[in-house]
């Protein structure tokens, strides 16, 4: 089983760190490769997995509440 997900990107690539942060990748450290600087984030599978729930009960609210039982009058 996998505990947790490590990736490097460049530290330069904003686009890309901002992305991973978003679902849920924190910053480790800054790593230095010859001339590049680069970023390792990590996201733990607990993390994730409570992500995923709250998805799903996002998801089934939203369906609950585009039924005719509840909307407003």
């Amino acid at each position: 089983m996998v505990s947790a997900v490590l990736i490097d990107s460049m530290a330069s690539n904003i686009r890309a760190r901002r992305f991973y942060e978003k679902i849920g990748f924190h910053l480790v450290e800054y790593l230095h490769f010859s001339s590049v600087e680069c970023t390792l984030q990590r996201l733990e599978r607990s993390l994730w997995i409570k992500r995923l729930q709250m998805t799903k009960i996002s998801s089934i609210f939203k369906k609950l509440l585009s039924t005719k039982i509840f909307k407003a009058n």
